[in-house]
């Protein structure tokens, strides 16, 4: 019968004397090597007693035997097995942690039972996973013993590892534990992006460092450059993986591109030098200086000597030049360069005429 734990067989015992007469009213005792049996039960006038085997949920023979005085019986009931569906699976993994680092592996196996704990084989197995990737089916062994692989993600947590089939299913864990690889992606911010061309404004830079998995990078020293104005050269980043600079403008107009650098990994933002001095065109003065005391223009010997630097309130012009002007038919046309907070163009013309100087930004 099936070895289900709930097949029944029915017994008899038949007792007799030694001339082969029956015996009426005598207690027979049943017992068995598998399943279960009532024990007692007394014989009728036929001098038959008979009792109930009931089957385990294991395969195998059962020795059913029936005792009264000195004498026993016995008879033989095969437990033939039946394989129910998936009733319990348990998932185990080795290891139980490993490195989050995208290729790391933990080898799964889930053993399948009915209800009975017999092993199903060739159940089909469907595994899944909360964190990583995992082999998703796989087919139970002889054993009912099914294998999947679990590959870690490069960021760290646990994993929970599913494996189901039919409506059973059990899990495990397995631990992702953060392994911090070399730089391999910077990226780099600037605010604002557009500062005046004036050599002294300033945007804050930050530069975010991750590994290969994702990971920010604490501790990382950040070495920065830039191709216009100046940079503070070198900075760490904190636990967010995050290093600043500031970087400071030139005089001149353009676009700075500034770059940070960690082991072999880079990254860039570009900041806007706008010029922020007058329009070509623009005429910023008329100057008119008396000559020894007395109106200079009906004084033919006299020249009107005019410095650019103490015009413009600057002592740092990259052209350092004092400027004439005078009545004797001598009129200086001069360019200067210039910073572009002055002039947008960088270049400043003062010309000279009799009673003073014209100042144009070019």
């Amino acid at each position: 019968m099936p070895a289900n734990g709930s097949s029944t067989s029915a017994l008899t015992a038949t007792v007799k004397d030694a001339s082969g007469n029956a015996i009426a009213g005598q207690t027979v005792t049943w017992t068995t090597s598998r399943g279960t049996v009532v024990a007692s039960s007394t014989t009728n006038a036929s001098g038959v007693a008979t009792s109930t085997l009931t089957s385990s949920a294991s395969a195998g023979t059962a020795t059913v035997t029936a005792s009264a005085g000195s004498a026993s019986g016995n008879a033989t009931v095969t437990f033939t097995l039946v394989i129910g569906p998936p009733a319990s699976i348990v998932v185990t993994a080795n290891p139980t942690s490993i490195p989050a680092n995208g290729s790391s592996t933990s080898a799964l196996t889930a053993t399948v039972k009915d209800a009975s704990g017999n092993a199903i084989a060739g159940q089909t197995v469907t595994w899944t996973t909360s964190r990583g990737t995992v082999v998703a089916s796989s087919t139970t062994n002889a054993s009912g013993v099914a294998t999947s692989t679990l590959t870690s993600s490069a960021s760290a947590g646990t994993a929970t590892v599913t494996a189901s089939a039919g409506s059973a299913s059990g899990n495990a864990t397995v631990t992702f534990t953060l392994v911090i690889g070399p730089p391999a992606s910077i990226v780099v911010t600037a605010n604002p992006t557009s500062i005046p061309a004036n050599g002294s404004s300033t945007s804050a830079l930050t530069a975010t460092v991750k590994d290969a998995g994702g990971n920010a990078i604490a501790g990382q020293v950040v070495t920065w450059t830039t191709t216009a104005g100046s940079v503070i050269g070198s900075s760490t980043t904190n636990a967010s993986g995050v290093a600043t600079s500031t970087l400071t403008s030139s005089a001149a107009a353009g676009t700075a591109t500034v770059t940070a650098s960690a082991g072999s990994a880079s990254g860039n933002a570009t900041v806007t030098f706008t010029a922020s001095g007058q329009p070509g065109g623009a005429q910023l003065g008329w100057s008119e200086p008396a000559c020894n005391g007395s109106d200079w223009a009906f004084d033919p010997y006299c020249r009107a000597e005019y410095n650019a630097n103490v015009y413009l309130g600057y002592g740092n012009w990259s052209v350092a030049q004092v400027i004439t002007s005078g009545n004797s038919g001598y009129y200086e046309d001069v360019i200067l360069n210039v910073s572009p907070t002055v002039c947008s163009s960088g270049r400043l013309r003062f010309v000279g005429y009799p009673g003073g100087m014209e100042v144009t930004c070019q």
